[in-house]
């Protein structure tokens, strides 16, 4: 019988199986599976010879039915506490970025501040259709016994920016005092000693820790005098409520000559409603915000900011998140916090 030899430069068959791997490496269809999958108990000299044969024969495995045999979903659901703040969509951005580098789709959950919506939200991560979850809590102790059956179920998860009382969880968190104390330094340098503190979020732990550093930073100049409940500024978001607000404080005998903000969206609120009372920002009234103008289209000028660079807190959320799934075993160990340093930036706004 003629033998026929095939042409090594000719492109591989197309169908080939993973039992036709198998059987041309001399090994069980397991043996290749373990392969594809990064399993450990192949030999070193078997798992070449197996890719190599994988590569020759031009086999595709198929991403169903490896998913399938790990029980993964290749998903990742995002909860974030509300979607239209600007750091939430930056976040959001990134991570959904670097999920898709990694072949993980994302299913968003948004809480828009209500814990009843992020009860439901945690309720459905046990139900298979997700790998693990990214959460930026709602400020609100209540769902607390939902993190923590999930926690003992040992699914994935990872809290990004707010804490949740009693909850040890995997976490990446911003250096809040630190970023704080950092402006105001700033603020100190540039001879301001009259500042008042806007937020409307003081029930959120981050902003808390923001509160407690502003008010020791005074304390560690020695600056007295100043009363608390004219210069901690707690409203709502709009434009009129904030204008109101203000109104009443820079009436005062010694009005602060610098504002910092909770964040963003309260800074440049702050800038419009000081516009809207005939100030001038930064030379009436400065405004420095925890939080940099990750939208700047909203911002009436380019803030003076306390960068948390939300691309950075991502990376290190998926990238913990994905070891967690990838990686059952790391489940066990006890859980990690991963801390991100913030920045000075410097804008026209103070």
């Amino acid at each position: 019988m003629k033998k026929t030899v095939s042409d090594p430069s000719a492109p591989p068959a197309p169908g080939a199986t993973i039992r036709d791997v198998a059987r041309k490496a001399g090994v069980c269809i397991g043996t290749v599976s373990r392969v594809i999958n990064g399993k450990d108990r192949v030999d070193p000299e078997t798992r070449a010879r197996i890719q190599a044969l994988i590569e020759e024969m031009g086999y595709q495995p198929s991403a169903l039915g490896r998913n399938l045999a790990l029980r993964r979903a290749r998903v990742i659901q995002l909860g974030v506490f509300n979607i239209a703040d600007p750091y939430c969509a930056q976040l959001l951005k990134e991570i959904a970025r670097h999920c898709r580098e990694r072949q993980y789709g994302t299913l968003l959950s948004d809480a828009d501040y209500d814990p009843a919506l992020e009860a439901e939200g945690l309720r459905r991560l046990l139900d298979g259709h997700v790998d693990g979850a990214l959460v930026t809590p709602v400020p609100a102790t209540q769902n607390a016994p939902h993190f923590k059956r999930l926690m003992a179920a040992g699914f994935p998860l990872v809290l990004l920016d707010n804490r949740v009382p009693g909850v040890k969880a995997h976490c990446v968190k911003y250096d809040d005092a630190g970023g704080t104390r950092i402006a105001m330094e700033y603020l100190f340098s540039k001879g301001h000693r009259r500042i008042g503190f806007f937020g409307c979020h003081l029930h959120f732990d981050t902003v808390r820790d923001r509160y407690r550093a502003f008010a020791k930073s005074h304390e560690a100049r020695g600056i007295g005098g100043w009363d608390e409940r004219s210069l901690v500024l707690e409203g709502g978001l709009s434009n009129d409520r904030v204008a109101t607000r203000l109104a009443e404080v820079l009436r005062l005998s010694e009005p602060p000559t610098a504002l910092l903000a909770e964040n963003e969206m309260m800074a440049t609120a702050c800038i419009h409603a000081l516009h809207a009372l005939g100030r001038r920002v930064p030379r009436d009234v400065a405004v420095l915000s925890i939080g940099g103008a990750t939208s700047p289209a909203l911002a009436p000028m380019p803030l003076t900011a306390i960068s948390l660079h939300p691309e950075r807190a991502a990376e290190e959320a998926v990238r913990l998140l994905l070891e967690l799934i990838e990686h059952p075993a790391r489940r066990k160990a006890p859980p990690r916090t991963v801390t991100i340093e913030p920045e000075l930036v410097l804008g026209d706004s103070a």
